[in-house]
């Protein structure tokens, strides 16, 4: 066949997406944020992409699989901020109750909206 696909975002999904789509004899290039991912996929034979507009780049179609997000975890980028406070005394509380692994998480979890945030701007 003559497509050429990318394929964003290689989890579970994409994966999958772009095996079978290889498989069926599409040209097919992915692309993940994580660089252990990519070239654990390239030595499978994927062909991989280092950023996403060379993955992008002169391809008929772009597919980005996403996961459904649990609405309790999504947070709107104007609710970061608040959400990041309460968090962090969240953590403190844990911290203090000697439950290191819930404040080990609640840090992650920080970690990952003030990215976030950082990213959007």
């Amino acid at each position: 066949m003559d497509n050429k696909i990318a394929v964003v975002g290689m989890g579970q999904m994409g994966s999958g997406m772009a095996r079978r789509l290889v498989g069926e004899g599409e040209d097919v290039v992915g692309y993940d944020l994580n660089t252990q991912t990519r070239q654990a996929l390239a030595k499978e034979g994927l062909t991989m992409a280092d950023s996403v507009a060379e993955a992008v780049a002169e391809h008929d179609y772009v597919t980005v699989p996403t996961a459904a997000e649990e609405a309790a975890d999504y947070v709107s980028l104007m609710d970061i901020p608040r959400v990041v406070k309460r968090l962090r005394k969240e953590m403190q509380q844990a911290a203090k109750a000697l439950d290191f692994e819930a404040a080990a998480h609640l840090r992650d979890r920080i970690k990952e909206l003030e990215q976030r945030q950082v990213a959007c701007r």
